[in-house]
């Protein structure tokens, strides 16, 4: 905030008092029950300088909309807090699986009690399935299982990766490791 705004915030106090000068409230009461859209809940949540800066840009280019197209829900789970912790989570303990996550799903996967089908339709042998199997885990496009409810097609957003490969004789491109 300090950078991206010119303030000098020097506490966890001053941050909460800047915070709640700058929150913009929802309409119909205020309260976050009340916004509309994600732009709204956004600016109720960090106000139209830390939006305009950071959310509505990001917001842009992971959904392809503007946020007042959005369902409030998309800002609301972004977290918002007045300490100078900058880790995603605040959660007290935080690891990663020491072999990865590959090994750690092999791991849980390896139990007698435990098929595993690739390769196969759901829709095939669902009825099958469902008489022989205690619990399904289905992990195929979620569209395709709620195909007969009548409910519409998901929107779904992708990425595609390129490498690109840049050499500087003169040094590093990027002043640090990570941008």
């Amino acid at each position: 905030v300090n950078r991206l705004l010119g303030t000098s915030i020097q506490s966890e106090d001053e941050m909460k008092a800047w915070l709640a000068s700058v929150q913009i409230p929802c309409p119909n009461g205020g309260g976050d029950d009340n916004c509309e859209n994600a732009e709204q809940m956004a600016q109720s949540r960090v106000g139209v300088g830390l939006y305009e800066k950071i959310f509505r840009q990001y917001t842009l280019k992971q959904w392809a909309k503007e946020p007042k197209d959005l369902d409030a829900l998309v800002t609301a789970r972004i977290p918002v807090r007045s300490t100078f912790d900058p880790r995603y989570f605040s959660d007290k303990y935080q690891a990663l699986p020491s072999k990865g996550y590959t090994a750690w799903f092999a791991h849980l996967l390896d139990n007698p009690k435990i098929d595993v089908a690739v390769n196969v339709d759901f829709f095939e042998h669902k009825e099958h399935l469902e008489k022989a199997c205690g619990t399904i885990v289905y992990t195929g496009p979620i569209d395709r299982y709620f195909e007969q409810t009548g409910m519409e097609k998901l929107e779904y957003r992708s990425i595609k990766f390129t490498e690109e490969r840049h050499y500087n004789t003169n040094g590093y491109i990027l002043p640090k490791s990570v941008v």
